[in-house]
């Protein structure tokens, strides 16, 4: 699939569908999205690629900032850039959310890494931490297998550490 800007449709409004969809999955994270009550009244024309992306971005455990959703529908070209980089959040010594947790678990379990060292590591982290290593993993994976699992494990987790500090 090609990325969200290559899209020949991308630049359309957002579908029906995708709001409904986008309500959604922000209503079951608690994401307040002002403008899916304010469709056009408030400037905002939201495209189908900043939906779909948004969505996505929700459904990983990503929690947009209100500057992010206000961003977007206003052709701005940093909006389909994405939420800022966790270390901006307001939230992010906070603990990471159960859709983090759900990612985290599934791009371990690639590594063969042994659940109980999985889980105390996971625990320990911060939910900004969380989604960079998220990020990390999810890299990681569009590279191919690693050598030694558990040394890149580690080293994931303390670059996530290093990028998101408490």
């Amino acid at each position: 699939m090609q990325p969200v800007e290559q899209w020949a449709t991308g630049r359309e409004p957002m579908t029906a569908r995708q709001a409904i969809a986008l309500e959604r999955v922000a209503a079951h994270d608690g994401i307040d999205v002002p403008f899916l009550d304010q469709q056009g009244q408030n400037g905002q024309n939201v495209t189908k690629a900043e939906a779909y992306k948004l969505i996505a971005d929700i459904l990983s455990g990503v929690r947009p900032t209100a500057e992010h959703l206000d961003a977007l529908g206003r052709n701005d070209a940093h909006a389909l850039l994405g939420p800022p980089h966790p270390s901006l959040w307001n939230n992010r010594n906070g603990s990471p959310t159960e859709k983090q947790i759900g990612w985290l678990k599934r791009l371990v379990s690639a590594l063969d890494i042994l659940a109980n060292v999985r889980d105390q590591t996971l625990q320990s982290l911060t939910s900004g931490q969380a989604s960079a290593l998220i990020d990390i993993l999810r890299a990681r994976s569009q590279f191919g297998p690693v050598e030694d699992k558990r040394v890149f494990f580690e080293a994931a987790v303390q670059q996530a550490r290093t990028e998101v500090p408490l």
